[in-house]
């Protein structure tokens, strides 16, 4: 098997099935495999599934809880047999000549343990979060500007890091039986993926000329407690990896500018709100924005115990007020 493609899955009933779709009109001269993990979705997400006629060509585990991210991707990748491995988002679709061209750069170069891409989101065309900057960049300017780097090459790159959606990772640079380390529910995963590649003497490339899509945060955007976690998480676990890259006061600091800057924001937003007649963007906006400000508050001002505590928490309250046991191991 060349090339194993492992999706999550939590209430992205819609576009998983357009994911998939994508993935199996891919034009491949290679074999491939779709491993997907539903994290107890309540949307009806696998209902279908057996009506679709590439259902029999997908591996399904359905877990009667919701794990996160980093555990359930480890389930997909203890049962998957790629020489290469894709990690990618139930949000996110592949285009055509995608996975070809993943899997002949990783052929080409050997040295590299692991690929991103550009990502086509709405009408722009970024690449992947590739610098792990000492200092946020502040978002005041840029309110509905898609994240990452805008575009100025197509040429392909060394770089020390890449967080986003639709990584192809080489299997010998990985740990045996471990994709990502289970520390976290959800967020910054890619750094410490990035870390241990790098650590086994692997380089990691941004590839541009290779496309995705990906419709943003789409598990998120209609629960405003949710948003809440979601921000919490990120939060959360941007003061671990700060901490342990940076040191404890770069993490402080980072905060303060995280608050300040969302801050700001939501008040420009709530002024403009007054003045000006309600729409569903701005007034959706404002709900992130507030539960930034919040998420920054909580963060800022918790000892580091509560920090690592909100990782337990937000497991809890996406398993409705339970914690739940560690799934079984399941290997092919």
């Amino acid at each position: 098997m060349d090339l194993s493609i492992l999706i999550v899955s939590y209430n992205t009933k819609v576009y998983l099935q357009r994911c998939i779709e994508s993935i199996f009109k891919s034009q491949t001269q290679f074999t491939y495999e779709v491993v997907v993990v539903d994290n107890n979705s309540t949307d009806g997400t696998l209902a279908g599934f057996a009506e679709l006629p590439w259902y029999s060509k997908v591996r399904v585990i359905q877990n009667r809880y919701n794990y996160g991210f980093s555990v359930a991707m480890n389930q997909a990748y203890r049962v998957s047999r790629g020489r290469y491995v894709m990690s990618f988002n139930p949000d996110a679709e592949v285009f055509p000549d995608t996975l070809q061209r993943a899997v002949g750069y990783m052929e080409l170069n050997p040295q590299v343990g692991k690929i991103g891409f550009a990502t086509v989101e709405g009408n722009s065309r970024v690449l992947p979060t590739v610098v792990f900057r000492k200092y946020n960049q502040i978002d005041l300017w840029r309110i509905f500007v898609a994240a990452g780097e805008p575009m100025v090459t197509n040429e392909p790159r060394q770089v020390d890091w890449i967080f986003g959606t639709g990584l192809v990772i080489r299997r010998d640079a990985l740990s045996a039986g471990k994709l990502y380390p289970e520390n976290s529910f959800l967020f910054w995963e890619e750094y410490d993926l990035s870390r241990a590649i790098k650590n086994r003497n692997f380089e990691i490339h941004v590839v541009p000329s290779i496309s995705i899509t990906h419709h943003a945060s789409v598990t998120f955007k209609k629960s405003r407690d949710r948003i809440q976690w979601a921000r919490l998480l990120s939060h959360a676990h941007e003061w671990r990896v700060r901490s342990q890259h940076f040191g404890r006061l770069n993490a402080i600091v980072n905060s303060f500018l995280l608050l300040a800057d969302n801050l700001l924001i939501y008040t420009g937003l709530w002024l403009k709100d007054k003045v000006l007649r309600r729409n569903d963007e701005r007034w959706n906006e404002m709900i992130d924005r507030f539960a930034r400000v919040r998420a920054g508050f909580i963060v800022l001002f918790s000892t580091p115990q509560k920090r690592l505590e909100i990782n337990t928490n937000a497991m809890i309250f996406f398993n409705h007020g339970q914690k739940p046991p560690y799934p079984p191991i399941t290997r092919d």
